[in-house]
């Protein structure tokens, strides 16, 4: 009786470790993906970091249309002075998860740079 009562509790234990083992690996998981954005032609970019954002990055990419602004991800770690991050609640393809944003520009004036803010603060809420 005692010890099929020790192997119910040694049961229990191990199966609490393995939630929170896949708990804690999830969330680490989801936190740790990103991708980088830049804009053709400037020193501009932007990170998205959080669930979904390398599937947010390639959306807003293909979104580029024919005489706007052209994105592409980047491959290389991003450079230049950190102008602003916040959260951004993106909106499409019928989600809406909330990503971290970071932008960077390495410009003279970081006018792109400082577009990307004004569009993320706009947006993002």
């Amino acid at each position: 009786m005692k010890t099929d009562m020790l192997k119910t509790i040694f049961a229990v234990l191990l199966l609490a470790v393995a939630v929170m083992a896949l708990v804690i690996g999830r969330t680490v998981y989801l936190d740790s993906q990103s991708c980088t954005v830049g804009v053709a032609g400037t020193a501009a970019s932007f990170t998205l970091q959080g669930e979904n954002s390398p599937d947010i990055c390639q959306s807003l990419v293909d979104s580029n249309r024919p005489g706007n602004t052209q994105l592409y991800l980047m491959t290389a770690t991003p450079q230049g002075i950190v102008l602003c991050e916040g959260e951004y609640h993106y909106q499409g393809s019928g989600t809406s998860p909330t990503v971290h944003y970071i932008v960077r520009d390495t410009g003279l004036f970081d006018l792109v740079g400082k577009e990307l803010c004004q569009y993320f603060e706009r947006t993002g809420q």
